[in-house]
């Protein structure tokens, strides 16, 4: 074969080659795309935090979760006393949520619920968390006892499919006046093939 007719050839071959896989080189692009970033109410944002009940200790204030057992003229609750608030059987399981977690999310979801606390004020009274959730057709369950042997405590709910809630209830044993059980939630959402 003769030169010229080998550079034809070449020429003819690297043009059907180019058109067959493109070459993926460009010169200029121009996207433009929308988007849209609301702030929500907690009860309405991705990971939504509900409710169950209109007003009383837990409730939406301005769009933001509040926990809160001073109402009306009372600062708090009775010393040597047991309250719930929402309840669960003796697995630990909830029956009755005072509030849910919710994935309203288009993916599942990890969920980690982080209480943190002084341990010091809590004197001898303590504070229980209670979480239940299904996925996958099973039932999860676990707990955050709030004392003075710890000053943080962490759940993870893996895997909650889009539109499930985790349940939570809690209750307080008091023991005496000026011990404190405050703290901080801390929620963390998450991919939970990651």
């Amino acid at each position: 074969m003769n030169r010229r007719t080998f550079l034809g050839s070449l020429t003819v071959l690297t043009g059907a080659s180019a058109s067959v896989f493109g070459t993926g080189a460009f010169s200029t692009a121009s996207v433009s795309r929308e988007v849209t970033i609301a702030v929500s109410p907690d009860d309405e944002a991705l990971l939504a935090l509900q409710p169950t009940r209109s007003g009383g200790t837990v409730r939406i204030e301005d769009g933001v979760l509040s926990i809160n057992t001073g109402a009306g003229d009372a600062d708090g609750v009775n010393p040597s006393s047991l309250y719930t608030f929402g309840s669960w059987d003796q697995t630990g399981e909830v029956t009755d949520p005072i509030l849910q977690i919710r994935n309203q999310s288009r993916v599942r979801q990890k969920v980690e619920f982080t209480y943190e606390w002084d341990p010091v004020a809590t004197g001898e009274s303590e504070l229980v968390w209670y979480f239940t959730w299904e996925s996958d057709g099973i039932t999860h369950t676990d707990q955050i006892v709030v004392s003075d042997t710890n000053d943080e405590a962490t759940i993870v709910a893996s895997d909650i499919p889009v539109g499930q809630a985790i349940g939570v209830a809690f209750g307080i044993d008091a023991a005496d006046p000026g011990d404190e059980l405050s703290g901080d939630i801390k929620l963390k959402s998450s991919d939970p093939n990651v």
